[in-house]
């Protein structure tokens, strides 16, 4: 299921949840996007051009993606209140 912040925090909250957090992360790299421009496919982080890939380069695109807010994954932390009713 794909979610925004927005909606996952309205989710969350609908639920009962506060102390909601969410934190973007980068799971592949620049191979890989470039290989969806090139076909329109995922895979890239398998391609040949993979291996040009640094840790440098992988943590700068990340941070990249990050800074714009277009990650492809979301991380959420929310806190749900411990009902005192018996």
């Amino acid at each position: 299921m794909l979610h925004t912040r927005v909606s996952i925090r309205g989710l969350l909250e609908y639920v009962g949840f506060n102390s909601i957090i969410t934190k973007g992360s980068q799971r592949y790299g620049l191979s890989n996007h470039i290989r969806w421009f090139q076909t329109g496919k995922p895979g890239g982080h398998l391609d040949i051009l993979s291996i040009f890939e640094s840790e440098e380069m992988r943590i700068a695109h990340s941070n990249a993606l990050a800074s714009i807010d277009a990650t492809d994954s979301l991380y959420v932390v929310g806190q749900k209140p411990i009902s005192t009713n018996a």
